[in-house]
């Protein structure tokens, strides 16, 4: 089937094609053999069958824009309801339960620096001493807020890597290194090199997040180490 046919599928037929795509078969096929008994009409069970798949209506498409896929419309209704939980909710409760101490706050820069990033505000930029609590930043948004992927752009990959990994398995928070060898089906949090962040395989791996609705911040760690009169480093 051709992108302009799928272009004017209703809400039904979008959830027949995914479904006749993913058994290897055409629609033709789907109503014509396996939609249906040997005694009934061709196409019958078929349309009944998806007339239980119906989740309801779908939105009216813009003029001039494709229609999207019943799925896309799941998944920016999760994207927000995720910014409207981080919005809402008691990150210093949130970050409570994530450490296991009840008598936890947050502390200086960290206390401003979280409520704008729970605002949406962006850029944030946190100026903190080694020990100040950076990683608390990306960690409870992330723990707070499952279901989306905080993409964390490493300076100092090698000191901060295993550290930051042990951190976040301890407290229950999947977290991967980005590998362009064995690209990532998804994880709360990303690490990555920023050489790697620049590479077409990562690029295309933001845009398949945002795609998917995902990718809900971007942070760059230790990003003072790249400020010198080093042209030639890491440019």
């Amino acid at each position: 089937m051709d992108a302009d046919a799928e272009e004017h599928m209703d809400h039904e037929q979008w959830m027949g094609h995914i479904t006749d795509l993913q058994a290897a078969h055409s629609s033709h096929v789907a109503g014509m053999v396996y939609g249906r008994g040997i005694q009934e009409q061709a196409g019958t069970m078929a349309h009944r069958r998806e007339m239980f798949r119906v989740w309801g209506p779908s939105p009216p498409s813009t003029l001039g824009k494709r229609k999207q896929a019943p799925w896309a419309d799941e998944a920016e209704i999760s994207r927000m309801e995720r910014r409207h939980q981080l919005a809402t909710m008691d990150l210093k409760a949130a970050a409570q339960r994530m450490t296991g101490q009840p008598m936890m706050w947050f502390r200086g820069v960290q206390d401003p620096a979280i409520r704008a990033i729970q605002q949406g505000e962006s850029p944030v930029v946190a100026v903190m001493p080694t020990g100040g609590g950076k990683s608390m930043l990306l960690m409870v948004p992330a723990f707070a807020t499952p279901g989306g992927t905080t993409v964390v752009v490493l300076v100092p990959l090698v000191a901060l890597r295993a550290d930051m990994t042990r951190r976040c398995q301890e407290l229950g928070i999947s977290c991967v290194l980005w590998e362009s060898r064995r690209p990532l089906d998804a994880a709360s949090i990303v690490l990555v090199t920023p050489e790697s962040a620049v590479s077409p395989d990562f690029q295309t791996f933001l845009n398949w997040l945002r795609w998917m609705r995902r990718l809900d911040h971007i942070m760059i760690n230790e990003c003072h180490v790249v400020l010198n009169d080093q042209r030639d480093f890491r440019p």
